[in-house]
């Protein structure tokens, strides 16, 4: 992970010279922990799965905010290999997983600024002009493999 580039974010975040709602964004975008467990202390963490199969679907609520959008993309071999730890078809966060698993790596993040939803996204509701997306890729034992994008609102 480019530990360099997100600490730069970090005091980005914090510089008084942004606008409070943009630093705000960005603390979130650039949040190194579990954005679930984060809004859950905050108030009304609520997950709406939209698809489970072939890739999980979900948005997830800050009480009545919707507040992002994310995609788990797991390979069938993974899928396998998760069998009895994690499973795409239960309605919990995959971050209560892969925060909490020690079998689980981050090893990749990437984040962007897009101006158009993709077209695998044709239904997501369109709330702004510009979203912030982070794509994180995961390894469980060393071997499987995952990808997850979030586009935060």
């Amino acid at each position: 992970m480019q530990y360099e580039v997100l600490n730069a974010c970090d005091n980005a975040t914090r510089s008084q010279a942004l606008p409070f709602y943009i630093r705000d964004l960005l603390s979130w975008v650039f949040y190194r922990h579990s954005t679930t467990a984060r809004i859950r202390k905050m108030s009304g963490f609520h997950l709406d799965v939209l698809k489970n199969s072939p890739h999980r679907e979900v948005r997830i609520f800050n009480g009545e905010n919707l507040f992002m959008y994310a995609r788990t993309i797991a390979p069938q071999a993974t899928q396998n290999a998760l069998k009895g730890v994690y499973s795409f078809q239960k309605p919990s966060p995959i971050g209560d997983f892969l925060f909490h698993s020690p079998d689980v790596k981050r090893y990749q993040v990437s984040l962007e600024i897009i101006k158009e939803i993709p077209d695998w996204l044709q239904d997501f509701e369109k709330h702004s002009k510009t979203y912030w997306v982070r794509h994180t890729i995961w390894q469980y034992k060393m071997q499987y493999t995952l990808s997850l994008v979030e586009i935060f609102y």
